[in-house]
């Protein structure tokens, strides 16, 4: 009858629907999710192959493995990649125009508006333009304990080199400043908070700072950073802090 005709086309549907593609291992997870941490939180994640990723604070990822090619998309912020290898699929890193590839390692990759920068901790990685795809010539290679930065328009500030000493230990709420403006130093310290601190006159931005500081509790940064650089700490009636001199 018609009805029984529609219903055993309705069969073939499904069965043809669940019929793996050739050449596809269904046994490699697949997935597609996002993960995002607030102003103030760093996370570690782990992912479906037994890598993970440390977010820093206001960073969010897409990852999107299937059983070709295991990738994140670095959306905002700074992570931290630790990566298992496995040789029957590359893992990508997609953020400010690059891909950051490697088989096995450690790398940090921080996307910025003025820029991306992208340091290896362990083994070896390559930065290509997102446009030239695996297939083309080998990317920029970063070796073990170098750093690379690129300006927003993709082209690498300087040769790589050596990593800042210390930079890798903001994983640990811990950031490190050898000779950076205080300018520099408050906008990367306000990252962590919804209320950040201020200078009382921008000639202060200038002054050098070298030192290891953690940027939560705010109003225990804004003490220490006074203590070092023989500043003083003002507070508004609304609690904003401003530092001013003497």
């Amino acid at each position: 009858t018609a009805g029984l005709a529609l219903a055993a086309a309705a069969m073939i549907v499904i069965a043809l629907s669940v019929t793996p593609q050739p050449g596809r291992n269904p046994n490699l997870s697949l997935v597609s999710v996002a993960h995002a941490t607030s102003v103030g939180e760093i996370r570690t994640v782990k992912l479906p192959d037994g890598s993970s990723v440390t977010l820093d604070t206001d960073t969010r990822v897409e990852v999107a493995f299937d059983d070709k090619v295991r990738k994140v998309r670095l959306q905002r912020g700074r992570a931290r990649f630790d990566i298992r290898p496995e040789p029957a699929r590359a893992f990508l890193v997609e953020a400010g125009g690059k891909i950051v590839s490697a088989p096995q390692g450690n790398f940090d990759v921080q996307a910025a508006p003025a820029g991306l920068s992208v340091a290896s901790l362990r083994d070896a990685l390559e930065v290509r333009r997102q446009t030239e795809g695996l297939d083309a010539k080998a990317g920029l290679r970063i070796q073990p304990g170098q750093a690379v930065r690129f300006a927003a328009s993709g082209e690498p500030l300087a040769p790589a080199g050596p990593a800042e000493k210390g930079s890798d230990q903001w994983v640990s709420g811990m950031l490190v400043f050898h000779g950076a403006p205080l300018s520099a130093v408050l906008e990367e310290t306000n990252r962590y908070a919804s209320r950040g601190i201020a200078l009382g006159e921008p000639s202060l931005g200038a002054i050098k700072v070298t030192g290891a500081f953690r940027p939560l509790p705010v109003d225990q940064l804004a003490a220490s950073l006074a203590a070092a650089l023989k500043l003083r700490v003002q507070r508004d009636a609304d609690g904003n802090l401003t530092l001013v001199r003497p």
